[in-house]
């Protein structure tokens, strides 16, 4: 199967579609990347009873990932599932991979009895991935801002 939970034995792999992630989205690109925090991240997402990280696999590459936790609401003992990043590299989109990491995302998110959160922060493809949102059933709740730091 092409989807699978990511491993410590993954991290050249995932550090690697990481800084290509960073170098192309263009607010992330405004910040150095740091290896260093990148791994520590990932190592934290493997790790963590209550995260995941999805990745979807094509002949032996790392080619998309999906980092996601669980949290309570803050004014309700209610589970939320939260995607934290979707990344599909660029040399493979269109194929399906980010709609089938999704999907194992939401079976993951409902099977802890959550409501399932989708937050399209990066700005690779964002139409793209509004489109698909959309076609999955996602309705739109808020709008991210940021007041950036540079």
């Amino acid at each position: 199967m092409p989807i699978r939970e990511a491993k410590l034995e993954d991290m050249m792999d995932l550090m690697a579609l990481s800084s290509r992630f960073h170098d192309e989205d263009p607010f992330y690109t405004k910040k150095p990347f740091c290896a260093e925090s990148t791994a520590e991240t990932i190592v934290k997402a493997i790790k963590r009873e209550s995260s995941k990280l999805f990745i979807y696999e094509l002949d032996g590459d790392i080619v998309a990932l999906l980092f996601a936790y669980l949290d309570r609401y803050p004014f309700s003992k209610s589970l939320q599932a939260v995607e934290e990043m979707l990344y599909v590299d660029k040399n493979v989109r269109g194929r399906g991979f980010g709609a089938k990491l999704i999907g194992t995302f939401v079976k993951w998110g409902v099977s802890q009895n959550a409501d399932v959160y989708l937050n399209p922060r990066s700005q690779v493809d964002q139409k793209g991935l509004n489109r698909l949102l959309k076609a999955k059933g996602f309705k739109q709740h808020g709008i991210n801002m940021v007041l950036e730091r540079i």
